[in-house]
């Protein structure tokens, strides 16, 4: 069977799996359904023989489960009004400008080499006055688009902003990327993408309770993850040179062999090229 498919017909199973991996549980909406048929079944035992203070206690139960019922329900629309989207756009620190620091992209026999200047003003403290720069890998260019716009944008895959890397897909965007990391492989060896054995992660770091997972120096957990080393003395971050990324696009079958040759307070040296 050729490589090529049996791959990605291994990743799409493998999503698919996942996703069927969820089971019905009892909801909050089941269990008050069930509350409720319960009180109703009470209330309609035969009242005869029972005096005005055994009509008074009824009465006061049933008062007092639908005040029960009115704090299951404010609980249930607290969860709901939840907006993932929202912790993300605070998490990063969105802006509504277009970042358009220096980034050049040459391709040469489908190689894609890129310097990108992700200092964001050159600290994390001026970090907070720009905006991702987002990358199309396909193309070899720079997507123009704010913070807010790219979570509803599928034309970038990959963003950056200072040591902060965003795949499209999960919460980062409506995209599909996932990323496998390769490690102790330098990038001529790196010939055949992972297999569905290994682990391939999105950028899904926000809970359905909005719960931000860190990582690191407590930052967001995304796809990407601590891809570079930390000197804790220097407080220097560096890329590691025999990490390897792959990216599969789980919409487009696309597969790519990823590398980040050198990272220098925020501007990148990187490559990518497809796998096939």
């Amino acid at each position: 069977m050729n490589r090529k498919h049996y791959l990605y017909g291994m990743l799409a199973l493998g999503m698919i799996a996942g996703c069927d991996d969820e089971s019905p549980e009892n909801t909050p909406e089941a269990d008050l359904a069930a509350d409720t048929a319960g009180g109703s079944d009470a209330s309609s035992f035969d009242q005869s023989g029972h005096d005005m203070a055994g009509s008074t206690d009824m009465t006061m139960g049933d008062t007092a489960m639908e005040e029960d019922t009115t704090m299951e329900d404010t609980s249930m629309e607290e969860v709901v009004e939840c907006d993932p989207a929202q912790v993300v756009e605070e998490l990063f620190g969105f802006v509504d400008s277009v970042n358009d620091d220096e980034v050049t992209i040459d391709e040469s026999d489908g190689l894609y080499t890129a310097t990108i200047d992700a200092t964001a003003g050159g600290s994390p403290a001026t970090a907070v006055d720009y905006a991702f720069i987002y990358i199309d890998l396909d193309a070899g260019e720079v997507v123009e688009i704010d913070d807010f716009e790219s979570i509803s944008d599928t034309s970038w895959d990959i963003a950056f902003k200072r040591s902060e890397i965003r795949l499209n897909g999960a919460d980062s965007g409506p995209g599909a990327w996932l990323v496998s990391v390769v490690d102790e492989t330098s990038w001529e060896d790196f010939e055949n993408p992972p297999d569905t054995s290994a682990e391939w992660n999105s950028d899904e770091f926000v809970s359905d309770q909005c719960e931000v997972e860190t990582i690191g120096q407590g930052s967001a957990a995304t796809a990407f993850g601590v891809w570079y080393d930390y000197n804790g003395e220097t407080h220097v971050v560096s890329a590691i040179e025999d990490r390897q990324f792959a990216l599969y696009n789980a919409g487009t079958h696309q597969v790519l062999k990823f590398h980040i040759s050198d990272y220098q307070s925020g501007t990148y040296s990187i490559q990518w090229t497809s796998f096939f």
